[in-house]
């Protein structure tokens, strides 16, 4: 008795690319998930990050809160996050009494977004504590600007207290 062959095709050529473009769509979708799933575990680092340095601060442990603000850099993916970074850097910096420190994060901050009331008065007071008076008189009048410039439009005694550092500098 003669056997009889059977045939196999498999699936149509349609199926199979309907197949693989499940599977592409499927693995683009978990890749994305992947994406920004990590995005905001960098963003809750970073966050812990500033207030942990906060703490360290406080405790006079300058030097491990500035690097642990800038170990959590490469994970600061957007500008508002780097420069809250380079902020917190400047100011702990600030505080240890590290003037060139605070001040070149203070410029990374001016570089990042431009300059600001906050970032023009920081380098004002460091110009200022560097004996830097020319410097410092110009960051003052800056600060001065834009504080009556960009939002929010800083009060009458903010602006006159840069004022008062403006003539204690020229003296």
């Amino acid at each position: 008795m003669p056997q009889i062959q059977q045939q196999h095709k498999g699936l149509p050529t349609k199926w199979k690319i309907i197949i693989l473009l499940v599977l592409f769509v499927i693995s683009v979708g978990i890749g994305i998930w992947l994406f920004l799933y990590q995005r905001e575990q960098d963003k809750k680092a970073v966050a812990a990050a500033i207030k942990q340095s906060q703490t360290l601060v406080l405790q006079a442990k300058y030097d491990a809160a500035i690097k642990l603000l800038q170990d959590a850099y490469p994970k600061a993916h957007s500008q508002t996050e780097q420069v809250d970074l380079y902020g917190y850097i400047g100011g702990a910096s600030l505080t240890k009494g590290d003037y060139d420190a605070a001040q070149a994060a203070f410029k990374q901050m001016e570089a990042k977004q431009g300059l600001t009331y906050e970032t023009a008065r920081q380098l004002a007071a460091i110009a200022s504590r560097k004996g830097s008076k020319a410097e410092a008189i110009d960051y003052y009048n800056k600060a001065i600007k834009l504080g009556t410039e960009q939002k929010p439009v800083r009060t009458d005694d903010e602006i006159a207290a840069l004022k008062v550092r403006i003539q204690e500098l020229q003296k």
